[in-house]
C-alpha cells in the first residue's frame, strides 16, 4: 500500500529523466549508508560525492520549476556543490596524493562553506516568500545578527580557539564559523516565529528539519575541532547526506510553490 503511494507520488512529481535521477540518488545513498556502517572506507568515500552529485543534478534539472524560489534553490545547490568538491578532494588526498597538506587544508575549509551558503539560501527563500511587513521583521533580524556577530568577532579577535591550524592565527575564523551556524539557526527561528509550522508547506518543513539536523552536526563538528578532537565519523556522513537528499527532493516537491 505504502509502496504504491510512493510510486504514484514519483510518477506525478517527476518527469521520465528526473525519475532516473531520483532512483540514482536513493540507490547511491543506500550504498553509501551500507558502506559506512560496514566500514568499507573506499566505497563510502566514493559514493558520498556521487550521491551529492545526483542531488545537484536533480535540483539543476528542476530549478526552473520552482518559480520565485529559484534563487534560494540555486544557493542550496551551490552549498551541495561545495560538499561534492570537498568529498572529491578527500578521495584525492586519501588514495592518490596521500595526506597532501594543501589538499587537506582546502578540503577542510570547503567542508565549512555549505554552512554559510545554506544560511544565505534559507534567507533568500524567506525574502522571496514573506509579505512586505514580514520582510521588514526579517531584515531587522538579519541586521541584528550581523551586528552581534561582528561584535563577537572583534571582541574575540585576540584569542586562539584551536582552529588556527587551518584558518587564521587568532581563531577569528572559528568564531565566524560558529556565527554562521548561529545565523542559519536564527533564520529558522525567525521563520518559525513569523510563519509558524501551520502556515508552512510540507516541502519547506522538510527543508527546515534537514537544516536543523545539519546545523546541529555542524555545531558538533566545530566544537570537536576547537577541542582538537577528531570530528569525523562515517555514520554521521550518512546523516549529512540524508540532509542533502532532503534538500534536493524538497525543492522538486510541488508543494514548495503553495
Amino acid at each position: 500500500m505504502y509502496s504504491n503511494r510512493v510510486i504514484k507520488y514519483i510518477k506525478s512529481t517527476y518527469g521520465n529523466g528526473e525519475r532516473y535521477l531520483v532512483a540514482a540518488l536513493v540507490i547511491c545513498w543506500v550504498i553509501n549508508a551500507v558502506a559506512s556502517f560496514m566500514d568499507w572506507d573506499v566505497l563510502y568515500n566514493l559514493f558520498s560525492p556521487i550521491t551529492a552529485l545526483c542531488g545537484i543534478s536533480l535540483m539543476a534539472v528542476g530549478i526552473s520549476k520552482v518559480g520565485k524560489y529559484w534563487i534560494s534553490g540555486f544557493y542550496f545547490l551551490m552549498g551541495i556543490f561545495f560538499w561534492v568538491i570537498s568529498d572529491s578532494l578527500v578521495i584525492v588526498y586519501s588514495y592518490f596524493l596521500p595526506n597532501n597538506p594543501y589538499l587537506v587544508a582546502i578540503a577542510d575549509a570547503l567542508y565549512l562553506a555549505p554552512n554559510y551558503v545554506f544560511g544565505i539560501a534559507i534567507f533568500m527563500y524567506m525574502n522571496s516568500d514573506f509579505r512586505k511587513n514580514e520582510r521588514l521583521a526579517l531584515y531587522i533580524s538579519v541586521v541584528t545578527i550581523i551586528i552581534v556577530g561582528l561584535y563577537v568577532i572583534i571582541g574575540y579577535a585576540g584569542y586562539d580557539f584551536g582552529l588556527a591550524y587551518y584558518t587564521s592565527d587568532y581563531g577569528v575564523s572559528s568564531v565566524a564559523y560558529f556565527i554562521g551556524v548561529g545565523f542559519t539557526g536564527s533564520m529558522m527561528l525567525v521563520h518559525l516565529l513569523i510563519r509558524g509550522l501551520h502556515d508552512t508547506n510540507k516541502a519547506v518543513k522538510a527543508i527546515l528539519a534537514a537544516l536543523l539536523i545539519y546545523n546541529i552536526l555542524e555545531f558538533r563538528y566545530g566544537y570537536y575541532i576547537a577541542l582538537s578532537m577528531d570530528p569525523e565519523a562515517p555514520a554521521l556522513d550518512v546523516i549529512y547526506l540524508s540532509c542533502v537528499l532532503a534538500f534536493a527532493l524538497s525543492f522538486r516537491d510541488p508543494s514548495i510553490n503553495d
